[in-house]
């Protein structure tokens, strides 16, 4: 079997296809398609006369931009018949369903790795509030109370900002988000971001700085959320 030739079509082929059929019919479908499904319905028309049997499959008709079902089944000898069915709507259904699934299993991946990472910053902030408060109740010396006052303040302020951010998280995922705009001097936002991370950094070999690219920079938007991303 090396070709085929088109016997006839009902008026809902030529619906399905968005093109009437009747100038296919009596010709060889060589002299028709010039693609890939000329070799494609040779293969299932082979499978069919060969095998005296029938075949189901999902057939996309590219031209009309359709998704059919396909059933081709055996008549009589070097003959078959084709039966197409509009599946189009179905399939867009099923794609986006498909979609939803993979957007919620790598939301749920997502949300899992945010979960262990949050479980570990918090718990690092915490661990020090702890043990340094407990040293705080057994040492008189008044420059280790200093000390150990200062690292648990600190502690205090970067659990505060997890929190924060934690809790803006869940604002976003339920929509509610504030967006507060508003004049913004940029240049003057980074040194406020840079002077609390020098004061983060101090005595370690970590250097924060800021170069100044412009003498003056004014944006439109809410210095608190800009603040969060730089951060």
């Amino acid at each position: 079997l090396v070709d085929y030739v088109f016997l006839d079509a009902n008026p809902a082929a030529d619906q399905l296809f968005s093109k009437p059929l009747s100038h296919s019919l009596g010709r060889k479908a060589s002299d028709i398609i010039h693609d890939q499904r000329f070799e494609k319905n040779l293969g299932y028309l082979k499978q069919i006369v060969n095998n005296k049997e029938y075949i189901e499959t999902d057939y996309y008709i590219d031209d009309a931009d359709k998704y059919t079902n396909l059933i081709m089944y055996y008549i009589r000898k070097n003959e078959a018949i084709c039966l197409l069915s509009d599946i189009t709507e179905s399939h867009k259904s099923k794609q986006k369903l498909i979609k939803a699934k993979e957007k919620a299993e790598g939301s749920d991946r997502l949300k899992s790795a945010f979960l262990a990472n949050m479980s570990h910053e918090i718990r690092t902030p915490l661990n020090a509030i702890i043990g340094f408060s407990d040293l705080l109740t057994i040492t008189d010396d008044p420059e280790e109370r200093a000390e150990y006052s200062e690292i648990v303040h600190k502690n205090n302020d970067l659990l505060l900002q997890l929190i924060s951010d934690i809790l803006d998280i869940s604002k976003i995922e339920a929509g509610t988000i504030d967006i507060v705009n508003n004049y913004v001097d940029i240049n003057q936002m980074c040194k406020e971001i840079i002077h609390f991370y020098e004061l983060r950094t101090e005595g370690s070999p970590v250097k924060v700085t800021f170069d100044e690219y412009l003498p003056s920079c004014i944006l439109y938007s809410d210095k608190n959320r800009l603040t969060q991303i730089l951060n």
